[in-house]
């Protein structure tokens, strides 16, 4: 299976959870991003553009996290507005909001040459906190709350944990990949 990334821990993270009966080849190809507030189309889109160019199958992910008082933003954003407003800018957006309300989605999308791609969503509901705290995990992790947990992603995390949402998304994607092999 060829995972099409140059993010070094979505990598590890997948190679972890496909494991051990899918093994995951990494191959760092450039592709146009289309521009949607959907994370399942745009990494449908690149799947389908990868496979045809590679004649392999692949498989794309597109991730954010999705807040509810910012009407979804930054959603599939996510990345860009962490490199330039990091994560106490996100945080400033929020200020005086009571709503605080968000998730983290996984897009994973899987095409073969020639067909539709197949895409397996994942999501992990919680909130934005008022405050980064936490140097563990990675990206929003700092300042994520997952529902029902009173400590940020960024504090519960040991090394090597993989998110909630990608764990639904790739166990989804994991199923399917399986049931071709019967």
């Amino acid at each position: 299976m060829i995972l099409v990334s140059s993010n070094r821990e979505k990598i590890k993270e997948f190679r972890r959870l496909l494991a051990p009966e899918i093994k995951v080849e990494v191959r760092k190809e450039e592709y146009d991003e289309i521009r949607s507030d959907d994370a399942a189309k745009i990494a449908a889109v690149a799947a389908e553009e990868l496979a045809a160019r590679l004649q392999q199958p692949v498989m794309v992910e597109d991730a954010g996290i999705f807040i509810d008082a910012l009407h979804g933003f930054p959603g599939t954003y996510s990345k860009h507005v962490y490199n330039k407003i990091g994560l106490p800018g996100l945080v400033k957006l929020l200020e005086g909001e009571n709503n605080r309300r968000a998730y983290y989605q996984s897009a994973i999308a899987y095409c073969e040459p020639g067909k539709k791609a197949k895409t397996f969503v994942g999501r992990c509901y919680g909130s934005i906190a008022t405050e980064k705290r936490g140097s563990n995990g990675w990206g929003h992790d700092p300042i994520f709350i997952q529902a029902g947990k009173r400590k940020k992603y960024g504090e519960l995390k040991k090394p090597g944990d993989v998110s909630l949402h990608r764990i639904r998304s790739a166990a989804k994607l994991k199923k399917f990949l399986l049931s071709l092999r019967k």
